[in-house]
């Protein structure tokens, strides 16, 4: 045990077993605990963190975390949000560099001389499918999870 009495570790126990925060001022408090402590910072860039902090506080708003494991559950929601986001993005600028490379590569004469004429190569396919939409796939998995989980504690803490 570390470096805590016995008496104080069974207070801590028997603590835990309240639920988290009661009070409405202790959830003004402790809300934002997840980003304070910077759990899962590391996910977010820096021109990310304004939208980071805004649909985290939509998901706090939404599921009323009351403990630090909900904390976390919420801040795993946020990320995997943001990581959406960014896929879209990302399927978005490929999309573009498909049907017109100008964008891509900034040659604009280039294209103009000789004409160009959108083509959906099979190889552009592919990474379409398997690299954008399996990382899709994994990342709401992971979003349908801590959905679930949050709907689950919310249930077990009333």
């Amino acid at each position: 045990m570390n470096n805590i009495s016995e008496k104080q570790h069974e207070a801590n126990k028997k603590n835990s077993l309240l639920g988290g925060v009661k009070t409405d001022e202790g959830k003004i408090v402790s809300r934002y605990n997840a980003t304070r402590h910077g759990v899962l910072r590391e996910s977010v860039s820096e021109y990310e963190k304004a939208d980071h902090t805004r649909i985290f506080n939509e998901f706090c708003d939404m599921y009323e975390p009351r403990n630090f494991a909900e904390e976390i559950i919420v801040e795993r929601l946020a990320v995997a949000y943001i990581k959406l986001i960014r896929l879209a993005k990302a399927e978005n600028e490929l999309m573009k560099s498909i049907v017109d490379p100008t964008i891509m590569f900034g040659l604009p004469e280039l294209y103009q001389k000789r004409g160009y004429e959108a083509v959906m190569t099979s190889d552009r396919v592919a990474v379409l499918s398997d690299v954008y939409s399996r990382y899709e796939t994994a990342v709401e998995n992971r979003l349908y999870k801590a959905m679930g989980k949050l709907e689950e504690m919310k249930k077990i803490r009333v």
